[in-house]
């Protein structure tokens, strides 16, 4: 029986920059770069990211492999180059800007969009400066409803977030509660008992006239990321997703 090839995911933007650079070092110096320099002028995770990333380009014909040397290191250091043949546009974004993938709203009643598997809406570009360059997974969300105005987020405003399932105290996060079915963007406040275990869960809104919402049972909050940055969006245009229907604008 034979089994199904894999589906070829489509190069992103991080694919495109990985490109660009390829081209614009092996135009200037007549060698491709190596794993270690892409990941630093990308600002890439870790070199099995970038390796990830050659692999992408490979499939869709942008570099091919040469034969690894008899000794040495292996085929992922240097040893491939570049195609003339590719048809990846190498030159989408700005030099000092990465483009964070924007997946949709968080707002109450709706599930926090997964960035695994899932096409974002648009891209956000954002100065590399203002971001952390350890994290290659950060992700965005529409904020929708005011109750964290105190905390300068308004509805519509875009938040930047790193993936993460724990927080620690007045960290400002994404959960889903589970038994509620509903999402919130909230400061994480850990309830303590005298033994020092977690007996329950406060989320604090930052607004004057909301109170915080107690979760008695920490097993229903799911933490799906922590907030490091908040874009003010002044169009404040909902988002909409691929279906074609505007999302509700419902408080958070």
């Amino acid at each position: 029986m034979m089994m199904a090839r894999p589906k070829r995911r489509f190069p992103d933007d991080k694919d495109r920059r990985v490109w660009a650079y390829i081209v614009r070092y092996y135009q200037e110096n007549g060698i491709v770069p190596s794993v270690r320099q892409i990941q630093d002028e990308v600002g890439l995770s870790s070199t099995s990211v970038v390796k990830a990333r050659l692999e992408r380009l490979a499939e869709h014909g942008c570099i091919e492999y040469l034969p690894p040397p008899e000794k040495g290191p292996s085929r992922m250091a240097r040893n491939y180059r570049p195609l003339p043949s590719c048809s990846l546009e190498p030159t989408l974004t700005p030099r000092g800007m990465r483009m964070v993938p924007l997946y949709g709203p968080i707002a109450a009643g709706l599930p926090i969009p997964r960035p695994d598997g899932s096409v974002p809406l648009e891209e956000i570009p954002v100065p590399v400066d203002f971001l952390p360059r350890a994290y290659d997974d950060l992700f965005a969300l529409q904020v929708r409803g005011d109750s964290m105005i105190d905390a300068m987020v308004n509805d519509g405003d875009i938040v930047i977030l790193r993936p993460a399932t724990e927080a620690h105290r007045n960290e400002m996060v994404a959960v889903w509660l589970r038994d509620r079915e509903e999402t919130t963007l909230k400061y994480y406040d850990p309830v303590f008992d005298a033994q020092g275990h977690l007996q329950a869960i406060r989320l604090r809104p930052a607004h004057p006239h909301m109170e915080p919402i107690v979760i008695d049972d920490p097993a229903q909050v799911e933490i799906k990321g922590k907030v490091v940055m908040v874009i003010r969006r002044l169009d404040r245009r909902p988002l909409v997703p691929p279906s074609g229907k505007e999302v509700p604008p419902k408080a958070v």
